[in-house]
């Protein structure tokens, strides 16, 4: 059995015999596919959760976030945040939630949806302006995806939330100890990607 490379055909041509050849495509199979589409559909929503948890903590919150049970080793990591400070004001808190689903993927899902709409909500109330995909604008229960953010004069598209975001992730996971994780209010480390103090 001979492999050939075909100048008129993307992929390998297989001689089983004499006369016989096969050409094998190089199309990755649908359901494949899907499974991609979905880690990259995650990796969005984990980037743009991080993007806005440094955003808040860059203008003055502080974010306490729940160790990981396990951490993701295909996608970037979902955080489950248990509480959002603003000086004396607690606007988010571990009772904000409803945990009477008894479907667990349900429930978190939930949860997620809950706290992306508070963490863009508080970026609005500083005069945020935050542009929805198409299609993404007043569904409350999904989890509605940023397509540009301007804040104090500066904007940010997708590529710059999936960037800034997915920096933001791994630098939590490399500080996430042995217990929840606190993120004071302007850290240095964090607010450096978004250049809010620079004239």
């Amino acid at each position: 059995m001979t492999c050939i490379m075909s100048a008129f055909y993307k992929g390998k041509i297989i001689q089983e015999t004499e006369t016989v050849y096969i050409a094998q495509s190089t199309k990755i199979p649908k359901p494949v596919q899907l499974l991609y589409a979905k880690r990259k559909s995650t990796d969005r929503d984990c980037h743009q959760q991080s993007f806005l948890i440094g955003l808040l903590i860059s203008i003055g919150y502080s974010i306490t976030i729940k160790k990981p049970h396990k951490k993701s080793k295909t996608t970037s990591q979902m955080f489950v945040i248990l509480e959002i400070r603003k000086e004396i004001t607690t606007i988010l808190s571990n009772d904000s939630f409803d945990e009477s689903f008894v479907d667990i993927k349900k429930r978190r899902r939930e949860r997620d949806v809950l706290t992306n709409n508070i963490l863009i909500e508080q970026i609005q109330s500083h005069q945020g302006l935050v542009e929805f995909k198409k299609n993404n604008k007043i569904e409350l229960n999904k989890f509605r995806r940023i397509k540009t953010l301007k804040y104090n004069n500066i904007n940010y598209n997708q590529s710059d939330i999936y960037l800034i975001g997915k920096s933001i992730n791994n630098f939590i996971l490399q500080i996430m100890g042995s217990n929840d994780c606190y993120l004071q209010p302007n850290d240095l480390r964090i607010t450096k990607y978004f250049k809010l103090n620079q004239k």
